[in-house]
């Protein structure tokens, strides 16, 4: 009989797994609960048995194997100090001030005063030093709960109950590491970054990590005829809105940039178990996923943009990026936080690091004979010049990434006329106007790329470049 008790008890149990569900606006933990005590989770948490509500009363009262249990006694405690020496204080001002000098105690008033003046600055001190350990425990109990006020249940449900947790209080963010120590070759790390300040620690043997939303608010489309109606006069108020809307479309196209970031997302979550998430406002780091693949290091400096080298790693991931925040370390030391990685041209792309050892500057040219005619139609030349320096102790490759213009009237022609340099370089332009240059330089080497391109148009249509 015993042993009959004890199984339908561990089939009972096992029925009762905790689980957590964190979403993007929210997360929902459904677990059996051990008492009436749901720590110090904040006022909007929503506990519900079976699918009816229990009511959430709210105590001054805790159980002192709580953690925040302890930590806010230790604040009330701390403030009550400070405000018994502040008290104390006052009191002995108030003395001092009404009390009465007289010829006998002159001398026995002054010392007295002298010792109360000493205990009034040494209880301002206590008061102030009392009050300001609180603030801080304060900030700390704040950064694991919002509420001051331990939470009970109206009542014990006899399963397990679902207590929806309202948005920021359980929150996840994914993250990827790139190390870098060893080129070509790279070692990534896909981590979950969980953090718990609901005021009640979770203990779950099934936690979901979704991109989704706990809410999604639906309705069904109504279907709308397509008619066929009179065509009529358009107002000349519409015709005006009808052609702004065309120029804007036009200057959109013309202001496309040259490279694609194309990134396809689609709902992502992530399982962990066996997980248990003190209420500490601390950062939790869990290791999702890991591994090694080659990656092209290149130096960088986008000219038309800015004149700072950067550290660039482009590669063909071996797993889908679920979100593109990265931070990269070489031989153990955080080179770069809060990087931005992107798919451009069929590869993602990371800038990990300014390189401060290369010297960059951009001048445009003065041109002879700038401007020319030719019938009916006008040549302009124009150009720049870009000089680098390379102030390491190594020699390094630099790819500078230039544009020229690019035509988009039929009577436009853009030509690019010289690319040069006294070092030897290699070039590529490509159709939407992007020229990239390539040049080695030595330890102390500097080189200078002359850029020129001719534009040309009707004579009677000007442009701007």
């Amino acid at each position: 009989m015993r042993r009959l008790l004890s199984a339908l008890m561990a089939v009972s149990v096992s029925l009762f797994a905790a689980e957590l569900h964190v979403y993007r606006d929210g997360a929902q933990y459904r677990f059996e609960p051990e008492s009436k005590f749901l720590g110090f989770i904040s006022k909007g948490a929503k506990a519900t048995c079976q699918g009816v509500e229990i009511a959430l009363r709210y105590k001054d009262v805790c159980p002192q194997n709580s953690t925040l249990c302890r930590l806010r006694s230790s604040i009330k405690e701390l403030e009550k100090e400070a405000a018994v020496a502040k008290d104390e204080s006052e009191i002995l001002r108030e003395f001092v001030q009404n009390s009465e000098l007289t010829k006998v105690d002159f001398k026995a008033w002054i010392e007295n005063a002298a010792k109360i003046a000493d205990r009034i600055g040494d209880l301002a001190q206590k008061s102030e030093a009392k009050s300001a350990e609180a603030r801080r425990k304060r900030e700390v109990f704040g950064s694991m709960s919002t509420s001051f006020d331990a939470a009970y249940l109206d009542s014990l449900c006899n399963s397990e109950i679902s207590l929806q947790i309202p948005k920021g209080w359980v929150t996840f963010d994914v993250e990827y590491i790139a190390d870098i120590s060893k080129p070509p070759k790279i070692s990534i790390l896909q981590r979950l970054k969980v953090k718990n300040r609901s005021g009640l620690d979770i203990s779950a043997e099934r936690a979901l990590f979704t991109y989704e939303s706990m809410r999604k608010y639906l309705r069904p489309f109504r279907f709308q005829p397509w008619v066929v109606g009179d065509r009529g006069i358009v107002p000349k108020g519409v015709q005006m809105r009808l052609k702004k809307v065309e120029r804007d479309s036009a200057l959109s196209a013309m202001a496309a940039p040259a490279e694609l970031s194309v990134e396809v997302k689609s709902p992502r979550k992530y399982l962990v178990r066996d997980l248990y998430l003190p209420s500490s406002g601390k950062q939790i780091n869990l290791a999702l996923k890991s591994w090694e693949q080659k990656a092209i290091f290149e130096k960088r400096v986008y000219t038309w943009r800015d004149t700072r080298v950067y550290d660039v790693l482009l590669f063909k991931p071996k797993y889908a990026i679920d979100v593109d925040r990265w931070s990269i370390v070489r031989k153990e030391e955080v080179a770069a936080k809060g990087v931005t990685g992107a798919y451009i041209g069929g590869r993602y792309t990371l800038f990990a690091n300014i390189d401060e050892d290369f010297v960059v500057h951009k001048d445009k040219l003065i041109l002879k004979d700038r401007v020319t005619f030719f019938g009916g139609t006008v040549k302009e030349r124009s150009g720049y010049a870009i000089e680098v320096v390379n102030q390491s102790a190594k020699r390094a490759d630099l790819i500078i990434v230039e544009r020229i213009p690019v035509a988009k009237r039929e009577d436009v022609e853009v030509k690019l006329l010289e690319v040069s340099s006294k070092q030897p370089i290699e070039y590529k332009l490509s159709d939407q106007g992007r020229l990239d240059i390539r040049v080695s330089l030595a330890p102390g080497q500097s080189s200078k790329v002359r850029v020129v391109f001719e534009v040309a148009h009707d004579k009677d249509r000007p442009v701007i470049y």
